[in-house]
């Protein structure tokens, strides 16, 4: 009987570790902590791995869910982002160029609005 009732917690314990695991994904927004998944690049995907190792790899940040903070070859952008309907527009102060990003099962994706050269997703940490 000992081993029937451990046996059942053990099932609910997992059950309810896998719901809080899909529940932080479906609730991720913008603000959330962020780290490169992959990278697209004219038709050239890196992986999250290989841009991790290296020190200028892309970083994205939004604590406030107001400002922005970009980083992607060593270079520093900063800007706004707004929402609409699940689509953050993201404007930086040293670009004309905006980025359009959607966040889907806990990935945050964003591409240059109106372009399909390059392609960043991001993961929760």
């Amino acid at each position: 009987m000992k081993k029937i009732i451990i046996f059942t917690s053990a099932i609910l314990i997992m059950l309810c570790c896998l719901c809080s695991c899909g529940n932080a994904a479906k609730n991720a927004d913008i603000t959330s902590e962020w780290k490169i998944e992959q990278m697209t690049v004219n038709g050239k995907t890196v992986s999250g791995a290989s841009l991790q190792l290296d020190s200028n790899g892309p970083k994205f940040f939004c604590k406030d869910g107001k400002n922005v903070t970009f980083t992607l070859n060593g270079k520093t952008h900063n800007g706004t982002v707004t929402e609409n309907n699940g689509v953050y527009l993201i404007a930086f102060d040293d670009s004309a160029k905006e980025m359009e990003a959607r966040i889907e099962n806990g990935r945050l994706v964003m591409k240059i609005k109106d372009s399909d050269t390059i392609e960043l997703i991001f993961k929760l940490k």
